[in-house]
């Protein structure tokens, strides 16, 4: 029996375990590896936070997809992986051997939190749900970063405290120094739609320091606060460096078309931890997640099969949309706009028919 070891639980994994299901690959045992116990949709966490949705309609429980006979979850993450002699350590001290395995990690950490108190946490993709309704709460909060994700973060929450009667506003902390994507729309659009919400707004090129209740820019600004979501300086986890595979300059794996290490065939990768030769400009929105999910399948299956592999071509100018609050959203694509409910009815279909595909 050989043995295919997936490596986080991510969409790419959930979606090729789904697809599984109907098209099983016989004489292969198949372990998926992860700490965590529930997948939560990143793209309707917005969302949530200005409380459209409740939790349970923004994440599925792992093991539900766990169905077949010849596949194991593991609760466990992995410590550090041999691409010489097919094994890998986790936490718990289990050593496993395989013929493939595939890695479909999210960010160790995407941030930063801090209360009044100055109490620090970092910011994991499952821990967020708990932190927004800390922030929702909060009689003075505070969003930094400089990404599509932080931007639509501060306009929900601030329509959701709009709702609930909240006279102070978000402050909205555009920080160009940080490491999370970049704002693919530009700029002057995104101010329009911060200033309608009434949010707090201010550019800054660094954060100084945070202490005691209050961010110094050391520009100038200081911000007082009770509660801080610093959504940058995402950091990929560091297995791949230490495991001396080949990786790009940021630590991710390094995989060709076909999603395989460039040095090693029996080794695959999915999603936010890996980089596509040839295609490191190319935006990780969510059609790039699913088509990298189908080839993912496509590839595995014939890599037991011995059959020929599916390239990966993803879209280098794609469409972004972004939900920018009460139901309402912007379009964007080659210089062109539209913003209205249009925009955020479609992005709200495909965040839920993608987590739909992987629940029913």
């Amino acid at each position: 029996m050989k043995r295919l070891l997936l490596v986080g639980a991510g969409y790419g994994h959930l979606y090729f375990l789904k697809k599984l299901r109907k098209n099983p690959i016989h004489e292969v045992e198949i372990t998926l590896i992860s700490p965590d116990t529930y997948y939560y949709s990143k793209n309707m966490l917005t969302g949530y936070a200005e409380g459209l949705f409740e939790v349970e309609d923004i994440r599925i429980e792992i093991e539900q997809l766990v169905g077949s006979d010849n596949v194991t979850f593991i609760q466990d993450a992995v410590l550090s992986f041999d691409p010489l002699q097919k094994s890998l350590l986790t936490t718990n001290g289990r050593v496993l051997s395989y013929d493939a395995v595939s890695f479909d990690l999210d960010f160790k950490s995407m941030g930063s939190y801090y209360d009044y108190q100055t109490e620090s946490k970092t910011i994991q993709p499952n821990t967020l749900v708990e932190l927004i309704e800390q922030v929702k709460k909060s009689n003075k909060p505070v969003v930094a970063g400089c990404g599509l994700h932080s931007f639509e973060l501060a306009l929900a929450l601030q329509e959701s405290r709009k709702q609930k009667g909240f006279i102070t506003p978000v402050t909205f902390l555009v920080h160009s120094g940080s490491t999370e994507d970049v704002i693919t729309f530009p700029l002057t659009k995104l101010e329009k739609s911060l200033q309608a919400t009434g949010i707090d707004y201010i550019q800054s090129n660094r954060i100084e320091c945070v202490k005691s209740g209050l961010i110094d820019t050391g520009e100038g600004a200081k911000i007082e606060f009770d509660h801080f979501l610093w959504l940058a300086g995402r950091q990929p986890y560091d297995l791949f460096v230490k495991s001396l595979i080949p990786t790009n300059e940021d630590g991710h794996l390094l995989v060709n078309e076909f999603l395989q290490s460039t040095e090693f065939p029996s080794v695959f990768g999915v999603g936010e931890c890996v980089s596509v030769e040839g295609y490191e400009a190319a935006p990780k929105n969510s059609r790039y997640i699913r088509k990298q999910a189908h080839v993912l399948f496509e590839n595995l299956v014939h890599f037991f099969k011995r059959g020929s592999g599916v390239s990966f071509s993803p879209t280098l100018k794609d469409i972004s949309v972004a939900s920018i609050g009460n139901k309402k959203g912007i379009i964007y694509y080659r210089e062109m706009f539209l913003t209205g409910k249009i925009p955020w009815f479609v992005k709200t279909m495909f965040d839920r028919n993608d987590l739909n595909k992987l629940k029913n």
